[in-house]
C-alpha cells in the first residue's frame, strides 16, 4: 500500500510489491509474520536489504508464514528513509499527507471487535484512541 502509493506518485506507474516478503523475512526486525508487526520495522527491513521484492518475483500473499527466500529476487523499489508521526497528532498527519504523500497508520488488530469485521468503516464503542484502550 504505502510504498506502492509513493512509487506511483513519484514515477506515474504502479508496481505490485510482495507482502509475503515482509511476512517471511522481517522477523529479525521485530515483526511476527502473520501474527503482526509494525510498519517502521518493515521499513527497516526494506532499507537493510536494499529493497522489497516484486510480487511476481517473490510470490503472492499466502495468508500464512513461509520460509524466507528473498536473496535472489528482483527488487521492486528501495526506500531511503521514513518519519514517525507523534501518535494522536492529527495535524501532523494532515501535514504529512499533504507534503509527503501516502502514509501508513497502525491499528490494534488484536482487538476483539475485529473477530467479526467484514468490510466498511470499523467501529467499536469499546475501542478508544489511546494506547491503553
Amino acid at each position: 500500500g504505502t510504498i506502492e502509493g509513493a512509487y506511483f506518485v513519484k514515477h506515474g506507474t504502479s508496481i505490485r510489491l510482495s507482502e509475503q516478503d515482509l511476512i517471511d523475512c522481517s522477523w529479525g526486525f521485530g515483526n511476527n509474520g502473520c501474527d503482526g508487526g509494525e510498519d517502521f520495522r518493515a521499513y527497516q527491513y526494506i532499507m537493510k536489504h536494499n529493497g522489497i521484492a516484486l510480487e511476481d518475483a517473490y510470490g503472492p500473499y499466502l495468508q500464512e508464514d513461509s520460509f524466507c527466500h528473498h536473496d535472489n529476487t528482483t527488487k521492486g523499489t528501495k526506500i531511503l528513509g521514513y518519519v514517525n508521526i507523534t501518535e494522536g497528532d492529527e495535524e501532523a498527519l494532515r501535514i504529512a499527507i499533504a507534503t509527503k504523500g501516502p502514509v501508513s497508520v497502525g491499528i490494534d488488530a488484536a482487538h476483539k471487535g475485529f473477530l467479526f469485521y467484514a468490510s466498511g468503516v470499523f467501529y467499536d464503542p469499546d475501542c478508544g484512541s489511546s494506547p491503553e484502550a
